[in-house]
């Protein structure tokens, strides 16, 4: 038989559960905390070459550097052109330095041959090929400013479709359990999925809709049954679809449908109701009794 609260002439009154979808909110702040670290670290690393590279402008001094060797380097994105230089102060430290450079240069240069180098008289190991430290800056300024703009935009921007998500969701919950039609339902397949911080219940169940026509729909939120420390209990959301599961769908389209029941919204339980045959959805334009 159909649980009491659906037993109800449609529409079905409904209200909201005090507990809210906590997972989502969980998975998002988790998500922003190994996030906003990674992404203020990259800027910090980026901005200390920007300082040193700054520095070599404003009070770098030029110095005649002998390519010692040219290489190729397979990247993810292509090849990279490298070339390997080493100069010499007057003091007779030798320092050495690497730089991507183009195509053109690097088949027009060859071992042994000079080259105009910049480097940091207080610290010399900060070392730049003076043709390609204008660019490289110019580089290293977008990319900053692309990091801090993502920075800042992106928590906005993963709010907004969580919001979106859940608003979407309800709406779909609010919808079918108002209006949808219940169906006695037949697991056919259940899993334990591992995910980050233990396991979820994934449930397909087998239904038949308003056609007769046979069709399936799978829940993957369930709160996991695995790795539990105590035996889970007849209230768990999981024992409780599999002691009588039950899928409403939408009468229009049958393919809309949903496990019963919900994780966030549930019906109002009627003092007393007799069991109902209901006559199917109304235009989805029709608003809802409160």
């Amino acid at each position: 038989m159909l649980p009491p609260e659906l037993d109800q002439p449609l529409p079905r009154r409904v209200y909201k559960k005090e507990k809210t979808d906590g997972g989502l909110a969980v998975a998002a702040i988790l998500g922003l905390v190994f996030y906003v670290p990674l992404l203020l670290t990259l800027i910090v690393l980026m901005s200390v070459s920007l300082l040193k590279m700054n520095r070599l402008i404003t009070s770098g001094h030029n110095v005649s550097a002998i390519v010692d060797a040219l290489s190729v380097i397979k990247t993810k994105s292509g090849v990279s052109h490298r070339a390997d230089y080493s100069f010499a102060l007057p003091d007779g430290r030798r320092f050495h330095g690497t730089e991507n450079i183009s195509v053109s240069d690097f088949h027009l240069l060859s071992t042994g041959q000079n080259l105009t180098a910049v480097y940091e008289p207080s610290e010399p190991g900060n070392t730049h090929l003076a043709k390609y430290i204008q660019a490289d800056r110019t580089k290293l300024y977008r990319l900053t400013d692309m990091l801090c703009f993502v920075l800042i935009g992106a928590p906005a921007f993963v709010i907004v479709c969580s919001i979106i998500f859940v608003r979407r969701q309800r709406a779909k919950e609010t919808y079918l359990l108002q209006w949808g039609t219940a169906s006695r339902a037949r697991i056919i397949d259940e899993k334990q999925i591992r995910v980050r911080f233990g396991f979820r219940t994934k449930l397909t169940c087998a239904f038949h809709d308003n056609t007769g026509r046979a069709r399936t729909t799978t829940c993957n939120d369930l709160p996991g049954l695995k790795g539990l420390l105590f035996p889970a209990d007849a209230t768990h959301p999981v024992n409780v679809i599999r002691s009588n599961p039950v899928v409403l769908f939408d009468p229009c389209k049958p393919s809309r449908s949903l496990i019963y029941p919900f994780s966030m919204m549930t019906c109002e339980k009627p003092a007393g109701s007799a069991k109902i045959n209901h006559p199917g959805a109304p235009p989805r334009t029709q608003k809802s009794a409160s």
